[in-house]
């Protein structure tokens, strides 16, 4: 079973990702950035996050869902 989240970024440098399906639980925040994220998005297989931000850097996270965790590997 997949986990249904959202991720967020709220004028800082973390990115959120949040459980829907638990009432919003947060289940990480990332600190891939050092200045302001301005752009997340989803690949379209949803396991891949790309982020962009204003230190001119673009990251890609491997996320991997297994039964009762929720794993993000750098890539």
């Amino acid at each position: 079973m997949h986990k249904i989240v959202d991720i967020y970024a709220a004028g800082d440098n973390l990115i959120k990702i949040w459980d829907v399906l638990s009432g919003g639980r947060l289940l990480m925040a990332l600190s891939s950035h050092h200045k302001t994220v301005t752009s997340l998005c989803f690949a379209m297989n949803y396991k891949r996050l790309v982020s962009a931000s204003l230190d001119r850097l673009v990251t890609v996270k491997l996320m991997i869902f297994v039964p009762n965790k929720f794993v993000i590997c750098c890539c």
